[in-house]
């Protein structure tokens, strides 16, 4: 009586291997694309464009080349205006740039020139520069302000000795009041 107990388990437990090993899967349903294609994990994805999308379909970030060459990063809203982007130009200065909701540019970020001088810009609703922070070659802050024709009308600077300067000038260009003179 164990010897036939024995021999049920034994031909059972072959019966289940035989069923999970060969059997099942010939009558299971085949993997989807979908379920393939997560399980698929590539390593690098080479392409000129890349967008994210929304669940309606709707462009929300576009990575891509800008048409000088260098890469850029913008980023919609829910309505598809360009809100925020990141770029590097041709000469490889980047920037970051805010939009207002009709995707005028009002704050940017960026490094200018060959040696990277740093800047700050608060644009108007015409996209025009109104004030700028920025760094001199000598490293010291400078505050300019320009009027709505981008005419420079204002700087306070430190000098390379660390003394404050402040220039008014006229719609021209020509100094009206410095100082220290």
């Amino acid at each position: 009586m164990k010897r036939d107990w024995y021999l049920k388990g034994v031909l059972t437990a072959i019966a289940v291997g035989l069923w999970v090993l060969i059997l099942r899967p010939m009558f299971a349903p085949a993997p989807s694309r979908a379920a393939e294609a997560e399980q698929a994990v590539a390593k690098v994805v080479r392409a000129e464009r890349f967008e994210a999308v929304d669940k309606d379909g709707k462009t929300r970030a576009v990575l891509s080349l800008l048409p000088g060459g260098g890469p850029g990063l913008a980023l919609h809203d829910e309505k598809g205006t360009i809100r925020a982007g990141l770029a590097m130009s041709s000469d490889g200065s980047p920037a970051l740039w805010f939009a207002d909701k009709k995707g005028t540019m009002r704050v940017k970020f960026g490094l200018l020139y060959e040696d990277g001088t740093p800047l700050l810009g608060l644009l108007d609703k015409d996209g025009k520069v109104r004030v700028g922070l920025s760094l001199l070659p000598g490293g010291n802050p400078a505050l300019s302000l320009f009027d709505e024709k981008d005419k420079l009308r204002a700087t306070l600077a430190l000098q390379a000795d660390g003394s404050p300067n402040l220039w008014l000038k006229d719609d021209q260009g020509k100094v009206l009041w410095q100082a220290p003179p």
